[in-house]
């Protein structure tokens, strides 16, 4: 009964998600998007939308008329007006024709539909086994990034309750409480909400889990404009989505694609902003104005493709800005390479025209924030302090004391203060082997991956003397091999003393998926020679061939995916224990007493007070509390906050405990132990741990941080509810309980409460 509770919310955050997506602005701009193909229409809506959604939320908030209500009327009366038109267009229209034909209204309808029908399936079915194995890669792709969330139903990573606190703090009316920060996500999240009441916590849950499809196929779409043969960007997702990931950092990289953050919902629009850019750069339209007799071309001036390249751009500065930083840098790398193009003016003044458009739409919200004196939120400060890269060569010089000797790292800095410029050129050179390939791949592979960017480096070479090149964007590989360097470079500048662009493994999900394109290059040029002049089915046949072998592939060789991890935030029992109280008890008239992460789940129902306050204000003797229903939650086996917690599941999804080795070998916690194997760290509440003190002068989110502090505090609170079940014991009952966790719960008159200082 559980799991399809869990099933439901999925299902209910999956439907809302297309219609806010995919449906309204399909509907909504049909007549523009008509007859567009699929890429333009697929990038439109990923782009238009969420800039529409943000600007829409952030101008409502800022004339202070922000409600849940104005804008479900806004979205649903636009959506209905324009259905209802294009309804009542296609009812007058048929009434025509059958007067004309003297025909049933319905016959014709009916006709009419088959029609459609008829023409879509022409449409498809040229290709359609590419899109059945297409789906199929991106099917398993979302699933292998939603199975953690049913495993664990709390939140995966910390930092989405900060999120869920923006997203209420949006419901309150409330844009800019915490600080201006971009808040694309959060609108967009919020409009769930608005707009088919589906829970915050449930859209935190599962969004990205859906939205991950959107990286995917964004990627498959630039990837198509890249390559000679028409269906190897299939294969590099399958390659992407089925290897494992050697190193620790791209681990957490890929784990971040489960969870619903700002950048990881924005990393989709880098891909489309080259994309677009390039098409642009190719194509430019071609506007004609007839004057008498003459004809006066205007070239390249604003086209489709350019407008979705400037929606790219204000989506990505909308929902995040590293995610505008990687889509520069990808940008960047492909139009270097046609640089006689770009900075033709007939193509650059337009092209800079929108770019200046697309950051405008996307600040100007924030840019308002600031203006009404606002400050900044403070993890802006923080990514701001921390691009001169000390944070992360603070890191590896805690790692390099965990390996090496003393003496050695002494040698180490007197070779380096004898250097002379080559030496150090070619130490920065060898930094970024060891930092980047051999740091986020291994060495093996790290070696594997360079011989085939030679070989692509080498084939780009041949292609350009020969000059066959059968297609791609700017007719070769290079654009490519210059991102997948960039990326590389950008991750192992701090360590080398460089800069920190994009701070940690944020840039390692997309940064993986053009490494590997790299890789698969001299394949791709294979089959271009092998099947790429022979007919589209016996092609589709090779790619369905292809796709099953690298499936079969990395799983015999053993290379075969691992299972991600959530960072551990709650046992799942108290989950489920608080949706139990949502759905049975009275809206704003029970409290669940427990540490920081219940809060999110429960604010919008109930009321909430953390556990450490209560215990600390139960040692007075005329403590009360006002709600009738009273809960508490108690960790019999107090965890520690946010430890990796590795999935299990079938073997055809994802290796047990592949990841776990390679992952704590720079975790945080072997730094705090050396011992530390990836194991779940757990304690134990107790009488004696409850007699000990808390830590005086720590913040609220540290002290649940620290397992000390932690266990003292639930064993204080095991040995009160004891005490007062002692006391009442038939009022204190015990609402769950299994071996980590139980939960205690009284009812009070509201106008005589309990006095709760059982200590005194």
């Amino acid at each position: 009964m559980e799991s399809w509770y869990w099933a439901l919310k999925y299902g209910s955050v999956l439907l809302g998600y297309f219609f806010l997506m995919f449906l309204w602005p399909m509907v909504v701009f049909g007549g523009h998007l008509k007859k567009k193909s699929f890429t333009y229409r697929f990038g439109f809506c990923v782009t238009v939308q969420p800039v529409i959604v943000n600007t829409v939320v952030l101008s409502l908030g800022h004339f202070h008329v922000l409600n849940r209500r104005l804008v479900a009327g806004l979205f649903y009366g636009v959506f209905a007006l324009v259905f209802i038109y294009k309804a009542v267009q296609f009812i007058v229209r048929m009434i025509r024709e059958a007067l004309r034909e003297r025909k049933n209204i319905v016959f014709l309808a009916g006709k009419k539909a088959k029609e459609c029908i008829w023409s879509f399936s022409v449409r498809i079915q040229p290709r359609l086994l590419e899109y059945v194995v297409l789906g199929l890669v991106v099917l398993s792709g979302v699933l292998y990034f939603s199975y953690g969330s049913s495993q664990l139903h709390g939140y995966g990573c910390g930092d989405l309750s900060l999120q869920h606190s923006w997203i209420y703090d949006l419901i309150q009316g409330n844009i800019f409480s915490d600080g201006v920060y971009p808040k694309a996500m959060h609108c967009f999240a919020y409009c769930l909400n608005a707009l088919f009441g589906i829970q915050v916590y449930s859209i935190l849950l599962y969004l990205q889990c859906v939205h991950v499809a959107v990286f995917l196929i964004s990627a498959y779409c630039l990837l198509k404009e890249v390559f000679y043969w028409k269906y190897t960007p299939v294969l590099v997702l399958a390659l992407y989505l089925m290897l494992d990931a050697a190193g620790a950092g791209m681990i957490y990289g890929m784990a971040r694609l489960q969870w619903t953050l700002p950048l990881e919902f924005g990393l989709y629009t880098q891909f489309l902003c080259a994309l677009f850019l390039v098409r642009y750069l190719r194509k430019g339209h071609v506007f004609v104005r007839i004057a008498g007799r003459k004809k006066k071309e205007l070239r390249y001036g604003l086209d489709s493709n350019l407008l979705l390249f400037m929606m790219s751009l204000a989506a990505s500065a909308a929902i995040h800005y590293y995610a505008a930083i990687m889509a520069f840098l990808l940008c960047i790398s492909f139009a270097v390479f046609e640089w006689k193009k770009f900075f033709n003016r007939e193509r650059l003044v337009p092209l800079c025209c929108a770019a200046l458009c697309g950051i405008l739409v996307a600040v100007t919200p924030m840019a308002g924030g600031v203006a009404s004196g606002i400050p900044l939120h403070y993890s802006l400060q923080w990514d701001i302090s921390t691009m001169d890269g000390e944070i992360a060569r603070e890191e590896l010089r805690n790692e390099q004391e965990m390996q090496k000797s003393e003496a050695g790292q002494e040698e180490k800095a007197e070779q380096e203060g004898s250097q002379n410029i080559f030496q150090l050129i070619w130490e920065k050179l060898s930094g970024i082997y060891r930092y980047g390939y051999a740091r986020l791949y291994g060495e093996g592979r790290a070696n594997c991956i360079l011989i085939l960017t030679g070989a692509a480096v080498c084939l780009e070479v041949i292609y350009r003397r020969r000059n066959k090149h059968s297609g791609g964007v700017n007719a070769g590989y290079a654009p490519l091999i210059l991102t997948s360097i960039l990326f590389i470079s950008t991750y192992s500048m701090p360590y080398v003393g460089l800069a920190d662009l994009i701070s940690g493994s944020r840039s390692c999900s997309s940064g993986n998926m053009m490494v590997l394109a790299v890789a698969w290059i001299p394949f791709d040029a294979f089959f271009a020679q092998a099947v790429g002049s022979r007919k589209d089915v016996v092609q589709q046949r090779v790619l369905a061939l292809s796709a099953a072998g690298i499936y079969l592939a990395v799983f015999l060789t053993g290379s075969y995916r691992g299972f991600l991890f959530y960072a551990f935030t709650r046992y799942d029992s108290a989950v489920t224990v608080t949706n139990s109280i949502i759905e049975a008890f009275p809206q704003n008239n029970f409290l669940i007493v427990s540490p920081t992460d219940e809060l999110y789940q429960v604010i919008e129902y109930g009321w909430h007070e953390e556990l450490v306050a209560f215990v600390q204000n139960c040692e007075k003797e005329d403590y009360t509390v006002a709600p009738e229903y009273v809960f508490i939650y108690v960790e019999k086996k107090p965890f520690l906050y946010a430890q990796p917690y590795f999935f299990k599941g079938p073997f055809w999804l994802g290796r047990e405990k592949k990841y776990i080795e390679e992952y704590v070998k720079y975790s945080e916690y072997r730094k705090m132990d050396p011992g530390y194997n990836g194991e779940f760290i757990v304690s134990a509440a107790s009488s004696e741990e409850a007699k000990k003190n808390v830590e005086d002068n720590i913040n609220l989110w540290e002290l649940y941080l620290d397992l000390e502090n932690r266990v003292i505090v639930e064993s204080k609170a095991y040995e009160w509810c004891r005490q007062f079940m002692a006391l009442h014991p038939d009022d204190m009952k015990i609402y769950y309980e299994d071996e980590d966790f139980i939960c205690y719960y009284f009812m009070q008159d509201v106008d005589t409460p309990y006095q709760l200082g059982v200590n005194k």
